[in-house]
């Protein structure tokens, strides 16, 4: 199985990856599949050590560091090279349930460039005497549900100086393993179909 190592040519994206790059394209809205979370963190929080712990986080998992193209052999993801992460602070002046709601709706409704990432962003805010929320927009073509869980375990090991385990394969490597298969001689009949 591959692994990845970031700045590597294209690679296939996964057939759950396709399509979903087809239903934005044909999305009325260019934001329609983004994700917006927002973490509330209470007590001190220093922002350098967050965003030391964001790039961590994303420097280990290619997924969240992909870029998409389409190629005439169809959707390809392409890994960048880990870079720092912005992560700007802002004081809410009014930091009632209105505000934080109008911040969060346009935070997470600008569109992102698919083709050229990075396809997350992140904003602190800061709500009150050691309140914080931060804002995370992805898009979903890089992560669901079940990652966005495990990216903000991850991230609170990085936060605490905990030992963060070794990853395994990788989702771009999950996706070649998909293609590989599905091309093999025992799925023609499921091809056809």
């Amino acid at each position: 199985m591959l692994r990845g190592s970031g700045g590597e040519g294209g690679r296939p994206a996964s057939y759950a990856q396709s399509a979903l790059w087809r239903a934005r394209e044909l999305a009325p809205h260019p934001a329609a599949y983004n994700l917006l979370w927002l973490l509330e963190i209470r007590g001190s929080l220093d922002p350098a050590l967050l965003r030391g712990a964001l790039s961590r986080t994303v420097e280990r998992h290619d997924a969240l560091r992909a870029v998409f193209t389409l190629t005439p052999d169809g959707l390809e993801q392409r890994i960048v090279p880990p870079a720092a992460i912005a992560c700007p602070v802002e004081v809410l002046d009014s930091p009632g349930a209105p505000a934080l709601e109008q911040l969060s709706r346009q935070f997470g409704h600008a569109p992102f460039d698919l083709a050229a990432g990075p396809l997350f962003r992140f904003r602190l805010l800061r709500t009150g005497e050691g309140e914080h929320v931060l804002l995370c927009a992805f898009h979903h073509l890089v992560i669901d549900g079940h990652s966005w869980r495990l990216f903000v375990d991850e991230l609170l090991q990085h936060l605490s100086g905990a030992a963060v385990p070794p990853l395994g394969s990788q989702c771009p490597d999950f996706a070649a393993w998909q293609r590989h298969q599905l091309a093999a001689e025992a799925w023609s009949g499921a091809r056809e179909y």
